[in-house]
């Protein structure tokens, strides 16, 4: 599977001729490229700022969020029980269910 660029990623208000511009680059840390434009449906600035805020948020911590959650799974698999649905069949605990739930989202599907 192709790689995605490098992290951390930054962002700036584009500046076209001198004139600043209503939409945020997400940009790689080379500098040389960016990775995304973004924009608000209305044209807001404020908006635009704030979800490019959070597309960098999500992306730069990203990877140490997974290990994070990879460790925590590791270290309480042992020790949460597992626990009885609505029909009484024995499941693993909710909490270590919901923990997998975001590795494979985070990883499409690719738990460890």
């Amino acid at each position: 599977m192709t790689q995605h660029t490098p992290t951390p990623w930054t962002s700036r208000q584009n500046v076209i001729d001198g004139i600043l511009q209503s939409h945020f680059l997400i940009e790689a840390p080379s500098k040389r490229l960016y990775v995304a434009r973004v924009q608000s449906d209305t044209m807001n600035l404020d908006e635009a700022r704030a979800n490019a805020d959070f597309i960098l948020m999500a992306c730069n911590s990203h990877d140490a969020l997974v290990v994070a959650c990879e460790g925590a799974y590791d270290a309480l698999v042992d020790v949460l029980e597992d626990t009885e649905n609505e029909a009484g069949e024995q499941v693993q605990n909710p909490l270590l269910q919901g923990i997998r739930a975001a590795i494979a989202l985070a990883t499409k599907g690719e738990v460890t």
